[in-house]
């Protein structure tokens, strides 16, 4: 019974990295964030825990070439994830230039429209950077 003491303060610690661990975990995945060199080391353990259920010597060639195809298919999902992905935000690209230009005059709101009547100005949203528009007296 005198271990138990001596364990309080690791097993204290464990808990407090723990929760450390999930909190950033969800933020994380929230985010999407993958870290794809270590999602393909988890893949290549994961291969080479299945050959060794399997009955393979976890120091021979065979537990090897199934890790090295765990890994490649897991970096080949990976891969098409991504691409798709891309796709999809090529779409949403050109969906985003079909709405209207707020810089031409036609379909500028009324707010955003130059104050002035004559046919020779233009309207233009960046006829002044922001920091002249600081740096000017009020």
């Amino acid at each position: 019974m005198e271990i138990l003491p001596f364990l309080l303060a690791p097993f204290v610690a464990s808990l407090i990295l723990t929760g450390i661990h999930a909190y950033l975990g969800v933020h994380v995945v929230e985010r999407g964030v993958i870290f794809v060199d270590l999602a393909l080391a988890q893949i290549a353990a994961l291969g080479a825990t299945v050959a060794i259920v399997i009955g393979m010597d976890p120091h021979g060639h065979g537990s090897y070439w199934i890790s090295l195809a765990f890994t490649f298919l897991g970096a080949g999902i990976f891969a098409f994830a991504r691409s798709s992905r891309g796709r999809s935000r090529r779409k949403s690209a050109k969906r985003r230039s079909d709405a209207p230009d707020w810089r031409t005059p036609s379909s500028c709101p009324p707010w955003r429209r130059s104050r002035s009547t004559s046919a020779s100005a233009k309207p233009s949203l960046l006829s002044t950077s922001a920091s002249s528009r600081r740096l000017a007296p009020s």
